[in-house]
C-alpha cells in the first residue's frame, strides 16, 4: 500500500513538473502566443488576392470616359487571365490611382467593343422607317446606317481625317496620324516605323486563314512587332499556339481600335494600346 501511495505522489510531482515547463515555454522570448478564443473570425472566405495594372498614360482624371474605358478594359483582361484575382486596382505611369474594379463589377462599358463583333455593318445604304404625318398617310424616312467607326467613341482629330468609315485600316490609319506617328498603308497592313498593324479580314476563308494570311503580310512588311486586330473571332488556343511561334506578333479584336482612339484623346501612344495583353499571352 505504501509503494502504491509512494507511486502516485511521483507521478503527480511530474505532472507538475511537466505543466511548469511548458508555461516557462510558453512565456519565454519568441515564443507563439495562444490564439484567443474571444477573437472574431471571418464570416465566409476570406478575401481574394488584388491586383495593380499601371497604364502608360499621365491623365489622372478618374472621371474621363476615355480614362473610365481603359480602367475598365485593363481590369477585364486582368479578370481573364487571373481567375484568381479578386479586385483590380488601375493607376497611372506616376502611380496616381484611376479606379478599381471589382470582380462581381459589370466591366463592359460604351466603347468596349468585343472580339466577336462582326465583320462589318450589314451592307445597305440606308434602311427606312415609318414616320406618322399628320393628317395623311405615313411617309418613309432614310435613316442612314450606323458604320463601323460609328460604333466607336473616337476623337475628334481622328473623325476629321477618317475617309472610309466602314474600313477599319482607314480608321486605325487616322488613329495613328491624329497621334502624330508616321503611317505608311498597304492594303491591309498599316506600317508605323518598326511597328505594324495587320487588319484581319474574314472574307474568303476561314479565321484560322484570316490569321495565317495576316502572319505572312506581317513578315514580309519587314516590321519587327506588330498586332493583327481580327474582324473576327479569335480562338484563344489558336491565338496562344501561334504568339508562342512568334511573339513579336500580338492579337487582338476591334477592341483594339478604341483602346488607342483613347489613347490619343489621353495624349498617349496608341501602338502601346493595340496589343491586347492577356489575349495572346
Amino acid at each position: 500500500m505504501d509503494v502504491v501511495l509512494i507511486i502516485m505522489v511521483l507521478l503527480l510531482v511530474g505532472a507538475g513538473v511537466v505543466l511548469w515547463l511548458r508555461g516557462r515555454q510558453s512565456s519565454g522570448p519568441g515564443a507563439r502566443p495562444a490564439a484567443s478564443r474571444s477573437r472574431p473570425q471571418p464570416a465566409g472566405p476570406l478575401p481574394g488576392p488584388q491586383a495593380t495594372v499601371t497604364l502608360d498614360i499621365d491623365a489622372a482624371d478618374p472621371d474621363n470616359a476615355s480614362v473610365q474605358r481603359l480602367v475598365r478594359d485593363a481590369a477585364s483582361r486582368t479578370f481573364r487571365v487571373s481567375p484568381d484575382v479578386k479586385s483590380v486596382t488601375v493607376q497611372n505611369r506616376a502611380g496616381i490611382r484611376l479606379g478599381t474594379v471589382e470582380r462581381h463589377q459589370d466591366v463592359s462599358g460604351p466603347g468596349v467593343v468585343a472580339p466577336e463583333m462582326p465583320q462589318r455593318p450589314p451592307r445597305r445604304a440606308a434602311r427606312l422607317r415609318r414616320r406618322p404625318v399628320t393628317g395623311g398617310a405615313a411617309e418613309e424616312e432614310a435613316v442612314p446606317k450606323r458604320t463601323l467607326a460609328d460604333r466607336f467613341d473616337l476623337p475628334d482629330a481622328v473623325l476629321a481625317t477618317v475617309r472610309r468609315p466602314d474600313d477599319a485600316v482607314d480608321v486605325i490609319r487616322a488613329i495613328l496620324e491624329a497621334a502624330q506617328l508616321p503611317v505608311e498603308v498597304h492594303e491591309n497592313v498599316i506600317r508605323s516605323g518598326d511597328d505594324a498593324v495587320i487588319v484581319a479580314s474574314l472574307a474568303g476563308g476561314s479565321a484560322a486563314d484570316a490569321l495565317s494570311r495576316a502572319f505572312l503580310r506581317f513578315q514580309k512588311s519587314g516590321a519587327s512587332q506588330g498586332v493583327v486586330v481580327s474582324l473576327g473571332y479569335l480562338d484563344p488556343r489558336d491565338v496562344r499556339r501561334r504568339h508562342a511561334l512568334a511573339p513579336n506578333l500580338h492579337y487582338s479584336g476591334l477592341s483594339a481600335i478604341q483602346r488607342m482612339a483613347d489613347a490619343v484623346a489621353l495624349g498617349a501612344d496608341p501602338l502601346k494600346f493595340a496589343t491586347e495583353p492577356g489575349t495572346d499571352g
